[in-house]
């Protein structure tokens, strides 16, 4: 349109998601990569990420993925029946994974479709809300509302000095948290690098299984 603003995502990019997860799951020392379902539905923004993460996987040859989609349903009376979708997309596909990949969108944050991904057994390697890291998702980086305040603070002095917004690009967060799940990173075999339990410091979780 010509009249394009500025903006944040709140999602971490998928290249520092990528490289923690990596340097997890190298220390397994397996032979052949791991075989990750990136479990989305047809919601905008966890089709954009799961398209952002097949682009970078090159990048980290330690995972390869395979794409699982199921259509976003949306209001309540959809939840559930996206979580039977999920599960019945991980039962169809469990011989030909180790684990699934939980991206951007609703249903990472809803939990009771974490808890149906977690009662088919299937380890959740990655996802973007702590609180699936201390119900056994391996890895979560997550954004704040007080990293977010801040970048928007920061964007919009820049604005008060001058500077037109659509001549900003839209930013992406370069701070988060970190939450691990040492139980989950076992059972794939790896072992949680000491830099990375010094990033999650007080989100180091030892229990897996469903939650509140």
């Amino acid at each position: 349109s010509g009249a394009n603003i500025t903006g944040q995502s709140h999602v971490v990019p998928v290249e520092s998601q990528l490289a923690l997860v990596s340097q997890i799951l190298q220390t397994a020392k397996r032979d052949r990569p791991f075989r990750i379902g990136i479990l989305r539905s047809t919601y905008p923004s966890a089709v954009s990420e799961s398209a952002q993460l097949r682009a970078a996987a090159h990048q980290f040859p330690i995972v390869r993925f395979t794409d699982l989609s199921f259509p976003y349903l949306p209001g309540d009376s959809g939840r559930p029946e996206m979580a039977k979708s999920a599960t019945e997309l991980i039962k169809a596909h469990k011989d030909k994974l180790d684990g699934v990949w939980l991206v951007a969108g609703p249903n990472q944050t809803n939990l009771d479709f974490v808890n149906a991904v977690l009662a088919t057994g299937m380890p959740i390697v990655n996802s973007g809300n702590i609180r699936n890291a201390r119900l056994g998702a391996m890895l979560a980086l997550q954004s704040t509302e007080e990293l977010n305040g801040r970048a928007a603070a920061e964007a919009a002095s820049v604005i008060l000095a001058g500077t037109y917004p659509g001549d900003i690009p839209v930013t992406r967060p370069s701070k988060f948290i970190a939450g691990v799940n040492i139980l989950t990173a076992a059972r794939l075999g790896a072992i949680v690098p000491s830099g990375i339990l010094e990033l999650a410091q007080e989100n180091v979780f030892h229990r897996q299984g469903r939650g509140n």
